[in-house]
């Protein structure tokens, strides 16, 4: 995990996806990575910013300096290391990241640090909402290479046993408790006295190696000497808020004070320096703690015993103030608070219960608490939830060192709250510090009963359930018995992983069809198959996908038994098989991932024949259809068993339809490819099956655009075919007889339907006709008088294109000019102004009042030879619509009308020259916008 050796890491995010390093970066540009203390965040950050071409910076640094370019990713480490005494720090380091306009920001934190409101502040300054992901644990192969690397030629499973032996086991995906741990196991000579040396034993291990990458000093230190000073050293800088130290004053900041100002030593305080209890940071000349895990326990270990020393001048009430002002625990100290508690005597332990309960269970070694501590860490934990029911942020799914933390009297204190628990953290979180502890077998009823009781979390559940697959000989049928019958997706869920984890061969094959077959009825009907929340049934795939071929091939014989459609209804409407044609398909991938070729066509088809989809998949998202799409040997083995022996051509198109065509609804699998049509139509030849074969017969397209049009290769092929033998001949010829015939009825209907569709339109325009003369005639006043709107667009329309037609419409044409020429008042009100007709213009859009305006001018000018009477208004509103064309208005009228619109209103240049720069600006801004 040094800069020599990197293992490559998995990440989670809450819905369930896992991502490599290279898969986040390309997910996305903005991410938060959360873990325990010591998973190897700050590791992941440096390899995500080598990806990235740049360099990680952790937080505190950060909001002092800035980013050093702007436009390029940020990844920043140690966010919850960023000193909370000022409230505003992380707003402050957030405005610093959106300072830089960054492509890209990647951020780490302990998990126990970060919360909702961390995101809405992150989203609010950046404007993206961050995807949070969570450090997957190394396993036990990645464990073994670590250790491997960090102590070359020692045996992994001897250290694996001897931490065993003090139930430290469950902290080794940690990284930095794995080595530190292998560091105890070599001081100890590969055997632990007792827990509490462990660390120490670490520790001293540490200071005694040096640093190979810095230049060592003349020994005078001992091992005692120099973790001492370097944990007074980490202490004032946990304390101060500083990341490291240097050496030389020119190097000196806020974040590296002078390691000789923090010391009233001589000199040789550098050779501390020159252990692994340092590492050297990216300047030279400065130095930085190992890692804050080591750092938070020595800087505990040294005010823990300055504290209990009574000729020490540091008391308890001097300390508390620093590390939680106001009495609020500063959260890059929470570490800290909690290994006080931990080595801590027992007022230490409970001033540190009292301001941070969860700190003191989340951070250090809690099992090292008194009896009476334990309870009051309890009693707090309920106050806690009480004021704040999510107290513990984002901490979730993570190690805690709390093996023989459960005595006897916490099993009895917690037995009520897991009986009556509330929707907060606590009883999850007792849940999980229970995993793998023998308190488990004093709490199996109270874990039972939580476990099928229905109206419970699924997360209390699922708990309780891993609790109880830790005990060694526990009945669990009964409890499966329970869940199997709630037959909910959490019950479900529940049964599948503790039969996974049982092992499907414990189980009778009858019993996980039976399984199998009650959940059949968590999948929706296909008018609902689009859930807002995806992948609640992923825990049926995923089962699926650890049975064997053995277990797989009875189930899918057993499952496809008899299976047909119980509902009657048409494929595209029937539901009843939805969660079995699911299921089922799981399956299909998973007997073609184990299973080998070649594969038997007939036991296939009896698996994929009645399925029913209401969707297709590719070959991409299941192996099954890849598969059957791929092998042709199979698909068509398949076909042939259902179509050889067929004669009746309902049945056989019936088949063809519903399950091997693209649009059907059976397995994608099993659709037609170009070649399965000659195959079957050589088959039909070779067993004489012309009924078959005239099902399958190539047409004419004539339809086709020139460039489909070409040479069809398979219809030449049958033709040859049909020579061969009479009876093919027979069915060749009269497909292509009943073809013509049938094309001639379809041109004759077609002719029909367009004589009869124009007749109905002809029909139709005679009775509006009618209607429309009639109309006129009833309202003869009102309609001359120019107060129609509807009338006066139509009459302006015929006016200034089809003016013979007016007649024809609406009978009298004198009534369609007199009311044209007496609506110019009545139309007024609905002119545009010259704005609004400027932006039409640059919309190229017209109203409607502007063209009755054009048509009611041209009768005025017709009739009485000028426009006097017309307000200037309208005529200059005109005059913007002048250059219009229309088909019954000659160039001669035209120019006639613009030059009496002119006349009246550009008397001199003055008026032109107003209008002019009135209008064209108007023009210019309106195209601009548009």
């Amino acid at each position: 995990m040094n800069s020599t050796f990197y293992l490559p890491r998995s990440l989670s995010s809450n819905d369930d996806n896992t991502y490599t390093e290279t898969e986040l970066l390309s997910v996305s540009n903005y991410v938060v990575v959360l873990a325990e203390p010591g998973g190897g965040k700050t590791e992941l950050m440096g390899s995500l910013a080598q990806q990235l071409g740049t360099a990680a910076v952790s937080a505190r640094k950060f909001v002092h300096v800035g980013a050093r370019h702007k436009n390029n990713p940020l990844v920043i480490d140690a966010f919850d290391e960023l000193a909370k005494v000022d409230a505003s720090g992380i707003d402050k380091l957030l405005s610093q990241a959106e300072a830089a306009n960054p492509t890209r920001v990647y951020l780490s934190s302990r998990s126990s640090e970060w919360d909702t409101s961390s995101t809405h502040a992150f989203t609010e300054f950046l404007g993206y909402p961050p995807l949070v992901v969570r450090l997957c644990e190394f396993d036990e192969t990645e464990q073994r290479a670590i250790f491997g690397h960090h102590l070359p030629g020692e045996d992994f499973a001897v250290f694996q046993a001897e931490v065993a032996r003090f139930d430290l086991e469950a902290l080794l995906p940690n990284p930095q408790f794995l080595k530190l741990f292998a560091d105890a196991y070599i001081e100890s000579e590969r055997h632990f006295t007792d827990k509490q040396s462990i660390f120490a034993q670490a520790v001293e291990r540490l200071a005694k190696e040096a640093n190979p990458n810095v230049k060592r000093t003349n020994p005078t230190l001992s091992t005692a000497q120099k973790v001492n000073i370097a944990s007074n050293v980490f202490t004032k800088l946990l304390l101060s808020g500083a990341e490291g130290v240097c050496t030389s004053e020119a190097c000196e900041s806020r974040m590296s004070p002078l390691l000789a100002s923090l010391v009233n030593l001589d000199t040789v305080v550098n050779g501390i320096l020159a252990t692994r209890l340092f590492k050297p940071d990216d300047s030279a000349g400065q130095h930085r703690p190992v890692h804050k895990i080591v750092a938070e326990y020595c800087a505990a270990d040294y005010l823990t015993k300055r504290i209990a020393d009574p000729a020490d001048p540091l008391t308890l009430p001097k300390c508390l103030p620093i590390i939680a002002p106001n009495s609020t625990v500063r959260d890059e100290l929470r570490g800290l608070l909690g290994w006080m508690a931990a080595l801590g005597i027992k007022p230490i332990e409970e001033a540190a219960i009292e301001l941070d309960p969860y700190a003191v269970l989340a951070n250090g070694d809690p099992s090292q608490l008194e009896h009476s501590s334990k309870r009051l860490l309890l009693e707090r934990l309920k106050d806690i939830e009480n004021k704040d029911p999510y107290f513990r942020r984002g901490d979730f799914w993570r190690r805690f060192s709390v093996a023989g933390f459960f005595t006897h009297d916490v099993v009895e204190e917690i037995k009520p709250l897991l009986v009556a628990g509330s929707d907060g953290d606590l009883r999850d979180l007792i849940l999980e510090l229970l995993a793998g502890s023998p308190a488990i077998g004093q709490l199996r009823d109270e874990l039972r009963q939580l476990l099928v009781t229905p109206g419970e979390s699924e997360n209390s559940r699922r708990l309780a359930n891993r609790c109880l697959l830790d005990i060694a000989g526990y009945e669990h049928r009964s409890c499966l018995a329970v869940l199997i019958s709630e037959a909910s997706i959490t019950s479900l869920k529940i049964a599948a992983e503790t039969v996974e984890t049982l092992g499907p061969e414990a189980f009778d094959r009858g019993y996980l069809a039976d399984f199998f077959r009650v959940c059949e009825n968590l999948y929706p009907d296909h008018k609902r198959r689009h859930e807002r929340t995806i992948g609640k049934r992923y825990f049926v795939k995923r089962f699926i996908s650890g049975l064997d071929l053995q277990i797989i091939e009875w189930l899918l014989d057993e499952l496809t038994k008899n299976l047909s459609c119980v509902c009657g209804k048409k494929s595209y409407e029937c539901d009843c098989r939805n969660g079995i044609s699911k299921i089922v398909g799981s399956m299909l991938d998973r007997y073609f991932e184990l299973a080998k070729p070649p594969f038997n066509p007939v036991q296939v088809w009896q698996w994929v024949g009645n399925l029913n989809y209401h969707e297709n998949k590719s070959a991409n998202q299941s192996k099954a259809v890849k598969v059957l799409q791929d092998d042709d040997r199979l698909r068509q083995g398949i076909i042939a068993h259902v179509f050889v022996k067929l004669t009746d051509r309902d049945q056989i198109f019936k088949n063809q339809v519903h399950k091997f065509q693209s649009y059907s609804h059976s397995h994608s699998g099993l659709f037609f490819h170009v070649d399965d049509y000659k195959f079957i139509v050589d088959l039909a030849f070779d067993t004489d099956n012309p009924d078959l074969w005239a099902c399958f017969i190539q047409i004419h397209h004539y339809y086709r655009n020139e460039r489909e049009r070409g040479p069809n290769e398979l219809r030449r092929h049958m033709r040859e075919q049909a020579l061969e033998k009479p009876a093919f001949m027979r069915e060749w010829a009269k497909t292509n007889r009943d073809r013509a015939q049938q094309l001639k009825r379809d041109r004759r209907m077609r002719h029909v339907k367009h004589t009869r569709r124009l007749a109905r339109h002809s029909r139709q325009k005679d009775k509006s006709r009618v209607a429309n003369i009639k109309y006129i005639r009833d309202n003869r006043e009102i309609i001359e008088a120019g107060r129609n709107w509807n009338c006066l667009v139509r009459f302006a329309q015929l006016v200034l294109r089809a003016p013979k037609n007016i007649g024809h419409e609406f009978g009298d044409e004198k009534v369609v000019r007199n009311s044209l020429r007496n609506c110019l008042d009545f139309i007024a009100p609905h002119v545009p102004d010259l704005l609004t007709l400027a932006e039409l213009h640059c919309s190229s859009k017209r109203s409607y009042s502007t063209e009755i305006l054009y048509a009611a001018c041209l009768e005025i000018m017709r009739i009485k030879g000028n426009l006097e009477e017309v307000d200037l208004p309208l005529l200059k509103a005109l005059r913007t619509d002048i250059h219009t064309g229309y088909d019954a208005v000659s160039e001669e009228e035209r120019n006639a009308l613009k030059s009496e619109v002119e006349r009246l209103i550009f008397p001199d240049a003055e008026n032109a020259e107003s209008f002019l720069r009135l209008y064209v600006p108007l023009c210019q801004d309106s195209c601009r916008l548009v």
